[in-house]
């Protein structure tokens, strides 16, 4: 039996064709620190000098924890705010999370009444 050959080198066109371009370095702590904050994929791709594509293919999990826990955070800032006794953010987080509503006048009340005057009266 034979022994096994070996393959000839690869051209550099080859060696592109199999592994690809190389990927641009990016900081996975700063998607992660502007998922936080809420930053659209646009925004970041923006900052970071990338496509969005790119960002959404690569860091997708990252962004996605990212975003969740700015939500959560934001969430735990607003209840400490209201429980120091902020009025304005209790009513806004009562309407937010239990339906609350502002008091609204019955429709059978809000009427308008057209008038239109065809004669002067003398």
């Amino acid at each position: 039996m034979a022994p096994p050959r070996k393959p000839k080198p690869m051209t550099s066109a080859q060696e592109k064709a199999i592994t690809g371009r190389k990927l641009k370095p990016i900081d996975e702590a700063q998607v992660r620190e502007m998922a936080m904050y809420q930053c659209t994929l646009e925004e970041m791709s923006s900052n970071l000098g990338c496509h969005r594509e790119t960002l959404s293919l690569r860091f997708s999990d990252i962004i996605k924890e990212g975003w969740e826990y700015g939500k959560k955070s934001l969430r735990r800032r607003m209840y400490e705010k209201a429980m120091t006794g902020d009025t304005g953010m209790l009513v806004w987080l009562s309407k937010q999370y239990l339906g609350f509503r502002d008091k609204q006048l019955d429709e059978n009340v809000q009427t308008v009444i057209n008038v239109a005057i065809t004669e002067v009266p003398k």
